[in-house]
């Protein structure tokens, strides 16, 4: 016998009915609360206008009107200060961006005589000076010639530079400042080895000699810089008491004389530098003491003399101070040179030196 077929249900008619009447019932329960439901959606809310900010304690509307037109005046005049800003700088800008051009001559102004005697005279000054440098160079170039000759055969020398420094002695103070330093290497350049000293000397008005010494050093860097130094503290000047023209040169001589001087040295030479020569009681110690160096035996020694012929040499009836000091220079077996104001004083002292 053949089973029969079941067909398996899980719902019935009845259980759908239900259903449906169940979701019929909460379709009109929701329908009927719908309106009562809050707005949650993304719909932005509506602004709410501010209100207008509470009136300042004290103040009636009327003042308070008073008060919003001062400050919208001056607001305004602000604006208006500030676009008048802008213009001024714009201005500004344009006036120093602006070249005026250069203003045309005048050929009804001709150039006065005056001014054209100015001009003439300018130009001649300016001649002079030109023709007074290449003076000097062609005085340099002399002297160096005269001292290379022979460079090979200089021996060494030792150097003392004794200058006058009294107040008609201001050129030659400030040259021997700005000179020393090249001089002190030219000299080892045109001799196997050099030292140099310096004397700086006044007038010490018969009392303490007025002497300052810079004692005789090789030549190398470092003494160059002490002789610079030295040099730089030189000052022009004479004391109160200074009412003669005669000088501390016999005192400066004597301490030259009496230097260190270095054993392996085959020059020794002193080089006298004034415009006036020793005390009138001193000036024969002063020849005596050339003599006496230049016959000491041994090394060559010599004095020699530069005679600055300056303003203070040439009262009336003064003895001749250039003579004066040609006697020690002979005497000291040197030479006596007259000062050239169109040559340095290193080509001055190389030619007291060196020349023959």
């Amino acid at each position: 016998m053949k089973p029969t077929r079941r067909e398996l249900s899980i719902f019935s008619v009845s259980a759908i009915d239900l259903f449906a009447s169940a979701l019929g019932a909460f379709v009109v329960v929701a329908f009927v609360l719908l309106p009562h439901f809050p707005n949650t959606g993304d719909a932005p809310a509506a602004p709410v206008p501010p209100a207008d900010p509470p009136a300042p304690a004290g103040l009636s509307p009327a003042e308070l009107e008073t008060l919003r037109g001062q400050a919208t005046r001056t607001e305004a005049e602000l604006d208006a200060a500030r676009r008048r800003e802008q213009k001024l700088a714009q201005a500004l800008d344009d006036a120093r961006t602006r070249t005026a051009p250069p203003p045309a001559p005048d050929p009804q102004d001709p150039i006065s005589p005056a001014e054209l005697a100015a001009l003439r005279s300018r130009i001649e000054q300016a001649e002079t000076e030109l023709d007074a440098a290449q003076a000097r160079e062609r005085e340099l170039a002399r002297a160096l010639d005269a001292a290379t000759s022979s460079v090979q055969s200089l021996p060494p020398i030792d150097l003392i530079i004794a200058l006058d420094t009294t107040s008609s002695m201001t050129g030659e103070v400030a040259s021997l400042r700005e000179e020393i330093a090249g001089l002190s290497e030219l000299l080892v350049d045109l001799t196997e080895d050099a030292a140099v000293g310096i004397i700086d000397f006044k007038d010490g008005c018969g009392r303490q000699p007025a002497l300052r010494v810079a004692p005789l050093q090789r030549i190398d860097r470092q003494s160059v810089r002490r002789l610079a130094a030295f040099a730089r503290s030189m000052r022009p000047g004479s004391a109160a008491c200074n009412v003669t023209a005669d000088e501390d040169y016999a005192e400066a001589l004597r301490a030259a004389v009496n230097a260190d001087w270095r054993d392996d040295s085959e020059h020794r030479s002193i080089v006298m530098i004034s415009d006036n020569p020793a005390h009138a009681d001193l000036r024969r110690q002063a020849v005596a003491d050339a003599g006496r160096f230049a016959r000491r035996p041994g090394a060559r020694h010599t004095v020699s003399a530069v005679f600055v012929d300056t303003s203070m040499t040439a009262g009336p009836g003064y003895p001749d101070a250039a003579a004066c000091m040609q006697r020690v220079a002979w005497a000291g077996g040197g030479r006596f040179v007259r000062a050239d104001e169109n040559a340095s004083l290193s080509v001055t002292i190389l030619r007291a030196i060196f020349d023959g």
